[in-house]
């Protein structure tokens, strides 16, 4: 497996989308636990992503909802097949593909 040479970005504790977006932190990867529930999907220049939201804000609004994980697309077939009702607990991992951030199963 390829070493890891980049570090996750966040912004008062909240997980950034991709490189361009502004940050206070870096973080190491790791591995995390969560309680998550599918929101929706974007779309982006050149990407599609799966939207996942912690459980407990799954009936908040979108402006709402302050954490918002992606899950690439190249990412969902293992979550999807764990998933019950929307939603989706366990250990996830950050990723990166090109400048974007997102999470997958651990």
């Amino acid at each position: 497996m390829k070493k890891q040479t980049w570090k996750m970005h966040f912004l008062h504790g909240v997980p950034c989308k991709w490189d361009g977006d502004a940050y206070n932190e870096e973080r190491e990867n790791y591995v995390f636990e969560a309680d998550l529930y599918i929101a929706g999907y974007e779309r982006g220049r050149s990407s599609a992503v799966l939207i996942l939201v912690p459980y407990e804000d799954k009936d908040k609004g979108w402006r709402e909802q302050k954490v918002r994980y992606q899950v690439f697309m190249s990412d969902t077939e293992d979550i999807i097949k764990k998933m019950v009702k929307g939603r989706i607990k366990g250990s996830f991992t950050w990723v990166k593909k090109g400048a974007n951030y997102g999470i997958q199963l651990a």
